[in-house]
């Protein structure tokens, strides 16, 4: 991993999948503070894995390569490479990684790609509960 991306200290390599059932879930924030809180709240879900935490985009997308994440927690707007350029980046290496970008801003503030860069979906900072966390993790939803 480069730069400041850090994988959680329980991090899982290899295949998406892991290995107790659980989905591995990054969470790719350039605020330290909203960062370490979604990271509490992922980690508050047991059926989530945090598996590593991110500042930039350019982390998100080198971070998914190394971890192979089951889903990606990721603001929109990040230094240097975007959330939704970073999603495309990640899908293309593995189109099968679920993605929630996210944002304090309104939907219609942001900008208008990001309805076709082919992410699971978009919730406000401040609308993120752990229901809302782990109906949109689920590969499969009920």
């Amino acid at each position: 991993m480069s730069g400041d991306a850090q994988a959680a200290p329980r991090a899982a390599a290899g295949a998406p999948q892991r290995s107790d059932g659980r989905v591995g879930v990054p969470v790719v924030d350039d605020q330290r503070i909203f960062r370490s809180a979604a990271a509490s709240l992922v980690r508050s879900i047991d059926q989530l894995e945090l598996i590593a935490e991110a500042r930039t985009g350019e982390e998100a997308v080198d971070l998914a390569r190394d971890v192979r994440p089951d889903f990606v927690l990721m603001d929109v707007r990040l230094p240097r490479m975007s959330g939704i350029d970073a999603a495309r980046a990640i899908l293309r290496d593995d189109p099968s990684t679920r993605i929630l970008l996210m944002s304090t801003h309104e939907r219609s503030d942001l900008p208008p790609d990001l309805d076709d860069c082919g992410v699971t979906g978009f919730e406000r900072k401040q609308d993120l509960t752990a229901a809302v966390l782990l109906e949109r993790a689920r590969r499969d939803p009920a």
